[in-house]
């Protein structure tokens, strides 16, 4: 772990940083927007699954625990 985060701290100050603009598109506006920003595509949408674990966790703790 020390190893490769003194490597990633040194490529990071050796190389210039990235264009401002290509930059944002691999970044959320805000944490929620990631969850409104678009509909839902069916069953397949990654927040589906999500809420679905989520509820899975809990229906277990709730029987379980």
């Amino acid at each position: 772990f020390a190893a490769t985060s003194v490597i990633f701290v040194v490529t990071s100050l050796a190389s210039p940083p990235p264009d401002p603009s290509r930059v944002a598109r691999y970044c959320w506006k805000s944490p929620l927007a990631v969850i409104a920003e678009k509909p839902l595509e069916g069953m397949g949408d990654p927040r589906v699954i999500a809420a679905l674990l989520v509820a899975a966790m809990v229906a277990c703790y709730v029987i379980f625990a």
